[in-house]
């Protein structure tokens, strides 16, 4: 199970794979009581991220940052996938993570690693709306991303540190 993130009330698990074969899907199993495994994405996904509590699952595709609403109070069921941000090209391989998302599901930090001697570009938005309230499709509540230079001061440790510390503070609002 590559890519798997527990849910907060720890009773699910999202992950990706391509075991059905195709692309790399996310897909949601019971850790306890309902038996079962749901696939919440139909056209590709990985990295899955519980948010909002466990009502929603964030993940990324290979042009975008998306999310779905899921209900887990009675079984489980999934929402229609809302894009979120568009981005410029993958934000990370299969087996890494270069973007992170505040509890709440607002707040979004990534960053792309350099490419050969391209200095790495990081993003930073909050969402302008809730999912419930954007209309699916591949530009509704579509909010675009600028990239910027990460500061050249920084190392990449000391940037990753950073963006940590900002989350921490926004976990400890909460």
């Amino acid at each position: 199970m590559a890519q798997s993130a527990v849910s907060p009330d720890g009773r699910w698990v999202a992950y990706a794979s391509n075991a059905g074969g195709g692309p790399v899907q996310v897909y949601v199993q019971s850790l306890t009581g309902t038996p079962g495994r749901w696939q919440v994405t139909a056209n590709g996904g990985f990295m899955p991220h519980w948010t909002k509590g466990g009502t929603e699952l964030v993940y990324e595709t290979a042009d975008a940052i998306a999310a779905v609403e899921v209900d887990t109070r009675d079984g489980f069921r999934v929402g229609t996938p809302v894009r979120l941000f568009d981005v410029p090209q993958g934000l990370a391989d299969v087996n890494t993570r270069y973007w992170t998302v505040s509890r709440d599901g607002q707040r979004f930090f990534g960053m792309k690693p350099p490419r050969n001697t391209v200095a790495p570009a990081c993003f930073a938005a909050a969402r302008a709306a809730p999912v419930a309230r954007a209309a699916p499709g591949p530009s509704a509540g579509v909010t675009p991303l600028t990239w910027n230079h990460c500061a050249p001061a920084r190392t990449s440790g000391q940037a990753n540190a950073s963006a940590a510390h900002s989350l921490n503070a926004e976990r400890a609002r909460s």
